[in-house]
Parts: C-alpha cells; structure tokens; sequence
C-alpha cells in the first residue's frame, strides 16, 4: 500500500491514470443518473422534485456498476484505447450491473421491484446512455495517446 502511494506521488503517469479513472467513474456516475432520472420522467416524477427518489433508484445501480467495473476491467487502458473492447466490455458490464441492481433493488431496502421486463428495458435503454458516453471516453483516450 506505501508503495502504491509513494509511486502515485512520484510517476505522473500513475498519478494521470488514477485522476483519470475517478474523473471516469465520475462520469459514469452522471450517466446513471440521468438515465434513471429520464426513467423516472417516463413514469410521471420529476426527479428535481424529488431527488431524494432519483437517488435511492439509481444507487442499486451505481453500485453495481462499481462492483462490476473492476471486475471485467471497464477502466483499463486496454479497454479506454480500444473502440471494439469497449463496445464488447461495456455492454457485457452494463448487462451484469442491471441484472445485479436489480436484485439489489429488489430488496426491502430499495424502492420498486425488479421484474424482468425492468431489467430487459434497464439494460436496453441504460446502453444508449452509457455507450455513448465511454466511446465518447474511448475517443479522447486515443487521442491523447
């Protein structure tokens, strides 16, 4: 752990990667959350009237995604340099993070349920969202390179 912090203070480049990854996952956070909120609009509530909701909804979801994104590698170099993984990663993490929100969500500590024509739509509709903001991510990773 001491050299993982004596390395990030002292190799710029660590230190990039890790600013890069929250500004990432940041990001990705945003996302979610818009996403959800144009849910939520589609169901009749507005989410700046009721933000305390937007949130209790989308965090199933955000969770997921952090339990899912270093697992399948969703913020690796690798994966930010290269349009096809992205493609393939993001969807097959945005498909495991609705499926695992969902079952988070649908526990007594979340609102609503969890039907599979939620998490069918959850999956389908949560990709327009975040696919194009990681090949968005993708591009200016390219480019920096």
């Amino acid at each position: 752990m001491t050299e993982t912090l004596t390395s990030l203070r002292t190799d710029p480049p660590d230190r990039f990667r890790l600013l890069s990854t929250v500004a990432i996952l940041f990001g990705d956070a945003l996302v979610v959350i818009a996403f959800i909120g144009v849910g939520l609009l589609s169901h009749s509530i507005e989410p700046w009237v009721y933000p305390e909701h937007l949130l209790r909804t989308a965090t199933p979801f955000l969770l997921a995604w952090l339990v899912v994104g270093p697992i399948l590698g969703l913020f690796s170099p690798r994966t930010l340099s290269s349009y096809r993984r992205t493609l393939g990663l993001i969807t097959l993490g945005w498909i495991a993070a609705s499926v695992l929100g969902g079952l988070i969500r649908a526990t007594s500590y979340f609102p609503g349920g969890a039907p599979i024509d939620f998490i069918l739509v959850n999956i389908g509709f949560g990709l327009l969202f975040v696919l194009p903001w990681r090949l968005l991510v993708t591009a200016l990773v390219r480019r920096r390179s």
